[in-house]
């Protein structure tokens, strides 16, 4: 990993404790989420049955080419 994509990593766990434990906040799905976003953790990209995986769709009712969010390159198994 570079040292940029590690920042990334401790820079989101770092607001996870302190939202969640240091300031008593209540981390939530789309915080979660936003934050992941724009730490570059999750990109979003157009739904494909082919690449996704039906389980997908079947989880959150998608259909081919809608909005769903991954891992970035870096944090792909």
């Amino acid at each position: 990993m570079s040292e940029d994509e590690i920042a990334k990593l401790v820079g989101f766990a770092r607001w996870a404790i302190r939202e969640g434990c240091f300031e008593g906040g209540d981390l939530d799905g789309g915080s979660i989420q936003d934050k992941a976003e724009a730490l570059g953790l999750i990109v979003e990209e157009p739904y494909d049955k082919e690449k996704h995986g039906g389980h997908v769709s079947e989880m959150f009712d998608v259909e081919d080419g809608d909005k769903i969010y991954v891992f970035a390159e870096f944090l792909k198994e």
